[in-house]
């Protein structure tokens, strides 16, 4: 064997390294012209096999290497920043493929290998066109771009990880590629383990039934569960990082227990059906301007944050609820929140049994917020909602002391034996409700310290089930005009 050349068992069969030389050329199944046994030797070796490395170094030469598709290798390393590695048709490779320096141009075609390589501070270009990668790889760094510095990825990059078998993990690593730069990744097969850690474009999980693994991620555009998929919880955050267009969140039945943050900066995110986070999972609705379309779904989460002043709009379509399934005084908060808008039909519901708190303020109109929950729902701030209700009997509701709370309905109410409570935050300090016109009638309710004002008429009929506990005013305890079976007989929690 000529010296400099490296060789090693394969299977039975010599596994040789073939270095490129001289620059422009083909690289197919039958030319030898440009292929060597040794960095910079000489011509006349290959082509190299499926058993075979194929090097392409600083002794490589300039221009441009056109691959056809019965260009074969093992593994493939591209480090020379004068040479591009262009496919002309669709292209395997058995092992590894490392872009160290250099451009590989895909050029609208499919490369398949079992996985790919480019963690490096030189200057390399990774061209897609329309083409795509497939990696065929298992139980391995799939995709690495660690140290993305000086990488450029042009095109529409797309990579399907195809993997069909059990054995993990297959981890995917972008590093800090920006949105401009960042990769869709489809794994289309498995039941292993996916890891993802980093930045990504679109992340499709359409027939995969294995676990995605917990890690910190951003994603620019779309996100798809498989209804077959299970995903491991903790408190990593993946965020939707868009700063245009619309990612659409697919779950599919799945429950995402850890965090969600959106913070774009002109992009919208839009629920294609239910999204669901863990009990103690937060959903926090950052920067803007930005759109978040419920799409007439429910989001559920253990607390929602949303405190800044950025223009951010909340849309509910035909009828969005979402519901907080956590406790404690971060339950809801935004209590810093300004230029935050609804739109469509929404409510708000504070579903735990245990003591939680909405923390809004006066830059927002709120929609309905619902006590959902057998634990008591304190407000605080001083808010503007569309209406106020419960769904369970026997709860309570406190409004804050010395403070305005507008409605433009007041839809509480109890039961015979489960009187639901409406109370200030401070015994003897009343919590004002107004509202300017109409009237409201309740039933069932159990008052302490409420002042409602505001023009419009407040009736709470003693003969209903109604309790005037002290502190009140502004309140019509009598008999509603038409007696107690009409009053009775107009249902609970009504708007006049």
């Amino acid at each position: 064997m000529p010296c400099g050349a490296t060789e090693w068992r394969m299977g039975g069969r010599d596994m040789t390294d073939f270095y490129w030389i001289g620059g422009t050329g083909p690289w197919d199944n039958a030319s030898t012209a440009n292929w060597s046994l040794s960095s910079g030797g000489a011509a006349g070796a290959g082509p190299p096999t499926v058993a075979d490395n194929a090097i392409f170094d600083s002794n490589s030469g300039a221009g441009t290497v056109s691959v056809a598709a019965t260009g074969t290798a093992l593994a493939v390393t591209i480090n020379l920043s004068t040479l591009t590695v262009q496919l002309a048709g669709n292209v395997t490779f058995a092992g590894l493929v490392t872009l160290t320096a250099g451009t590989l141009d895909i050029n609208g075609f499919a490369l398949t290998a079992f996985n790919f390589a480019s963690s490096n501070s030189n200057v390399r270009v990774l061209a897609f066109g329309v083409g795509h990668m497939d990696l065929t790889g298992n139980s391995v760094n799939l995709w690495d771009t660690a140290t993305v510095t000086n990488l450029s990825v042009t095109g529409t990059p797309v990579v399907n990880c195809t993997y069909a078998g059990s054995t993990p993990t297959r981890v995917i690593i972008t590093g800090s590629l920006s949105e401009a730069n960042s990769i869709s990744f489809n794994v289309t097969a498995g039941t292993d383990d996916v890891q993802l850690s980093n930045r990504y474009k679109n992340i499709d999980f359409t027939g995969f039934a294995g676990n995605l693994n917990l890690s910190a991620r951003s994603v620019y555009g779309n996100l798809t569960l498989s209804a077959g998929m299970t995903l491991t919880a903790g408190t990593a955050v993946t965020t939707l990082a868009a700063t245009s267009g619309t990612q659409v969140i697919t779950s599919n039945g799945n429950t995402m227990d850890f965090p969600i943050t959106f913070n774009g900066s002109g992009g919208s995110a839009r629920l294609a059906d239910t999204l669901t986070l863990g009990a103690t999972r937060a959903f926090t609705f950052a920067a803007g301007p930005i759109l978040l379309d419920l799409n007439a779904q429910t989001l559920s989460a253990g607390s929602f944050v949303s405190g800044n002043s950025t223009t951010r709009t909340i849309a509910g379509g035909s009828g969005s609820t979402i519901v907080v399934t956590g406790s404690g005084a971060t339950a809801f908060s935004a209590a810093a929140a300004a230029n935050l808008t609804f739109t469509g039909t929404v409510a708000i519901s504070m579903t735990s049994a245990s003591a939680k708190t909405f923390a809004g303020n006066t830059g927002v109109s709120w929609p309905t917020l619902n006590q959902g929950g057998a634990g008591a729902l304190t407000i605080t701030g001083a808010n503007t909602f569309a209406d106020i209700t419960n769904s369970v009997n026997g709860s309570t509701v406190t409004l804050p002391a010395s403070t305005i709370t507008t409605v433009g309905a007041l839809s509480l109410h109890g039961a015979a034996g489960s009187l639901t409570t409406l109370q200030s935050s401070s015994a003897g300090t009343p919590a004002t409700l107004s509202k300017a016109t109409g009237g409201i009638l309740v039933t069932y309710l159990s008052i302490k310290d409420i002042a409602a004002t505001g023009g419009a008429s407040w009736r709470a009929p003693l003969n209903i089930g109604n309790v005037n506990v002290s502190g009140n005013t502004g309140w019509n305890f009598a008999t509603p005009l038409g007696g107690a079976g009409r009053a009775t007989g107009m249902g609970l929690g009504i708007t006049i």
